[in-house]
């Protein structure tokens, strides 16, 4: 049987010992790598209608930093430039997880409103 590095997933010759890229110790199998399953069968909800593409890219890099999982669906047909905004009022929309819906679209809402950028008062010494 092969061994295998659990760090890198690589599988080796018989002989070796440990990993050349990273030097952990090599297993005499791999255990099954984890899947996002959850996360592919929960539905997913747009939560902000983006005017554009750089709104869309900036609040779905906001609430991903912010710990909630969302991605962007374009209504755009990129060969067409910009004709599908004739169809629609927006770009494209700023999907999340039904279960943090509420969540994201309460940051959302802060954000909009300038809560989130407020800067902190500076402190006297």
């Amino acid at each position: 049987m092969a061994p295998f590095c659990l760090q890198c997933r690589t599988e080796y010759r018989e002989g070796f010992r440990r990993c050349s890229d990273c030097g952990s110790e090599l297993v005499d199998s791999l255990p099954p790598e984890a899947d996002n399953r959850e996360e592919i069968d929960s539905d997913m909800l747009p939560v902000y209608d983006a005017p554009d593409q750089m709104s869309a890219l900036v609040l779905s890099t906001f609430l991903n930093d912010s710990g909630i999982r969302a991605v962007i669906k374009s209504e755009q047909i990129p060969m067409y430039d910009g004709v599908a905004m004739m169809l629609f009022p927006r770009w494209g929309q700023v999907m999340v997880l039904e279960d943090q819906y509420e969540k994201a679209k309460i940051l959302i809402d802060e954000y909009m409103a300038g809560e989130s950028l407020e800067e902190e008062e500076p402190q006297q010494e």
